[in-house]
């Protein structure tokens, strides 16, 4: 009589040729998160800046006096104070090193008076990477869109 044997288990080739497919994916994986961790960030900064931009015109209008909105292009960073003193900053913001903000035709400081109109009309770039875009503010209720370069 003849015995049978058990193959229970995976063979060596089984085991690597299961372990190589995940790696594959793994990497995959990883590599493709990069350009969703750049979108996201690029995305986060404009939401936040569009929400901080309204909550300046707003606290002008509802406080019925100006406030200033600064950014500055070394410091990574912008605030809003209020009544044009240092002393009174409501938000003071810093962004990712990679992004940069320049003027072209908007100065570094500009105001919402107590009607929520904007003092100057103009446009910033903001880069990031290899992306542009233009950020231009329009006289008269203070409103603005970002377009991509």
């Amino acid at each position: 009589m003849r015995k049978q044997r058990s193959e229970e288990g995976f063979t060596l080739i089984e085991s690597l040729l299961v372990l190589t497919i995940f790696m594959l994916l793994s990497i995959t994986a990883i590599v493709n998160v990069k350009p969703v961790q750049e979108h996201f960030i690029i995305t986060q900064f404009f939401e936040q800046f569009e929400k901080d931009i309204l909550f300046a015109q707003q606290h002008a209008i509802t406080e019925h006096t100006r406030f200033y909105f600064v950014y500055s292009h070394n410091a990574k960073s912008y605030s809003i104070r209020k009544s044009g003193t240092v002393v009174n900053k409501i938000i003071s913001r810093n962004f990712d090193s990679s992004i940069t903000i320049s003027n072209l035709t908007l100065p570094n400081t500009f105001s919402f008076d107590s009607q929520g109109n904007i003092s100057d009309s103009g446009s910033l770039l903001v880069e990031y990477l290899t992306h542009k875009y233009l950020v231009k503010f329009y006289l008269g209720k203070g409103r603005f869109h970002v377009e991509k370069l």
